[in-house]
């Protein structure tokens, strides 16, 4: 009996001792534990919130990837304003300082373009040089050729170099557009009338579909004129996609389909004659 009593206290004792240590580890849960449970769940946040900043950045750079690359080879004789353009269309950009490459790379709404700048052509027999020179960094191949002009010094010698210009493109006159460069200089003149007080130049505009555009290389915080710029740019390799795809579907035409209708023509003509 004595034995029996003991036992029972004894399990008694284990039980109150076990409760009291389960006590203290709810109290030391409640007391110890929640600092420790708050930073880790701040560090779940912090690491949760960069991780979202992380899913934006990761959702933007593809919308840079996804744009079109376009290279622009950017010619015309020195001094005209070649560098002073390029400036204008790197915009922010610019901010830090050019390398002395002649690639200059810049992201545009919906476009990554990349400018060529090409040595100053001074005498007709640099013409050459100078366009293979600066063809040589648009590898494969530049989607824009813009001739840089500038308002008010169309001379004798300057038509004869745009002209050794005009001969060397060939095919690539397609995908070509002149610029005016110094448009500040018209004052109150706009530039069509400009083009039309200068039998050469209009020509020279005429042999290059009228795409031209005039730019004011001093006003840089003028966004107009830049956006139409890089509009105009932008369609010139769609209008080539346009016209290549058009040329596409009359090859197809010409080569597949209609011998094919002809070949159906001579199945069902043929026996209504014999």
């Amino acid at each position: 009996m004595g034995k029996s009593l003991d036992l029972k206290e004894t399990q008694r004792m284990n039980e109150n001792s076990m409760e009291s240590s389960h006590s203290e580890k709810q109290d030391e849960n409640m007391s110890g534990k929640p600092e420790q449970d708050q930073v880790t769940s701040d560090e779940t946040i912090g690491h949760s919130g960069a991780h979202m900043k992380r899913q934006k950045k990761d959702t933007t750079e593809p919308l840079d990837k996804t744009n079109e690359e376009v290279r622009v080879v950017v010619l015309g004789m020195a001094g005209v304003g070649k560098t002073s353009t390029i400036t204008t269309l790197l915009g922010n950009d610019n901010k830090t300082e050019r390398s002395q490459s002649p690639i200059n790379k810049t992201r545009r709404p919906g476009i990554n373009l990349v400018l060529i700048d090409s040595p100053g052509i001074k005498e007709e027999t640099e013409v050459n040089d100078s366009i293979s020179q600066s063809l040589s960094y648009a590898a494969p191949g530049p989607h824009v050729i813009m001739i840089v002009i500038r308002v008010g010094q169309v001379t004798t010698e300057n038509v004869k170099i745009i002209d050794r210009i005009h001969a060397c493109l060939h095919k690539s006159r397609k995908h070509t557009m002149i610029l005016f460069s110094g448009k500040d200089g018209l004052e109150n003149k706009g530039i069509e009338e400009y083009i039309k007080e200068n039998p050469e130049i209009e020509n020279l505009v005429k042999l290059y579909g009228k795409r031209f555009h005039a730019l004011n290389n001093k006003d840089v915080n003028d966004q107009t004129q830049v956006n139409q710029l890089l509009e105009k740019i932008s369609a010139i390799p769609q209008e080539m996609q346009y016209n290549i795809g058009k040329e596409t579907c009359w090859k197809m035409c010409h080569f597949i389909i209609f011998p094919h209708i002809l070949f159906y023509l001579y199945i069902r003509v043929t026996p209504v004659f014999l």
